[in-house]
């Protein structure tokens, strides 16, 4: 009951966590802003569990934050903002669905997809392995699966995050990415397994029927995507679609 939670006096520990971000979100606007992001990250870690404190403290935090998704942010902030966000989605869940779709997505759909350029035909022993760009491209993968699911996205919100981390599925991208984006498709797949079956369909063939197994839905006719180069998605994509044919 929120009136008797409001009634129970908050452990010492978590009043100091939440005095430390209020002063911690005045930081952001200054140089120091990658510590406060991380200080602000596992601030919400702590008091995830007090949802009459964590949601006030997200709704103040989420203006800054969003301030640092834009395509002068540098990798490194832009990767702890990032953290901070799918840490927010962890526990806020719905309460920050709508403002994400809006104002942070497409920006970090953009920077994935223009990072797939740079990380084409790196291999094992570049120094790239230890820029901020990677980083940032390896924290994105590894989390924008469980941020879509954390945030209950539909299908129709999920379509250009695909797209983007299917540049990783390309055999001329690094193996780890490759590794991270089948990790998020098996993620996604889970939860909406039409979908993404659809999806994968289009990225190799020219015209495909899908006949779903509910008889009330029509046949769908999927036309292929030219987005990407076949042959170096053929292998990753059969992959997927013989493990989710199982």
């Amino acid at each position: 009951d929120y009136d008797e939670e409001n009634k129970k006096p908050l452990p010492p520990y978590i009043q100091m966590v939440i005095s430390i971000m209020k002063r911690v979100l005045h930081f952001l606007p200054s140089k120091n802003h990658f510590i406060s992001l991380q200080i602000l990250s596992d601030g919400l870690n702590v008091i995830s569990n007090y949802e009459n404190h964590l949601l006030p403290m997200v709704h103040q935090l989420w203006s800054p934050l969003c301030t640092k998704f834009n395509n002068n942010t540098d990798d490194m902030v832009f990767r702890e903002a990032f953290n901070v966000l799918t840490t927010m989605a962890s526990s806020a869940k719905d309460f920050i669905r709508s403002r994400s779709l809006k104002q942070v997505l497409p920006t970090i759909v953009e920077r994935l997809v223009s990072s797939a350029k740079k990380s084409k035909k790196v291999f094992k022993g570049s120094v790239y392995f230890t820029s901020h760009k990677y980083k940032l491209q390896y924290t994105i993968l590894s989390g924008i699966g469980d941020l879509v699911l954390n945030l209950n996205f539909i299908e129709k919100d999920m379509y250009d995050i695909l797209t983007a981390v299917t540049y990783y599925l390309e055999q001329d991208q690094p193996i780890e990415l490759q590794e991270k984006s089948l990790e998020f498709y098996k993620k996604i797949y889970a939860i909406h397994s039409d979908f993404v079956w659809i999806y994968l369909q289009s990225l190799y063939i020219d015209e495909y029927e899908y006949k779903s197994d509910n008889t009330r839905l029509p046949t769908i006719k999927v036309c292929g995507s030219s987005k990407f180069e076949k042959s170096l998605i053929f292998k990753n994509v059969s992959e997927l679609l013989e493990l989710f044919k199982n």
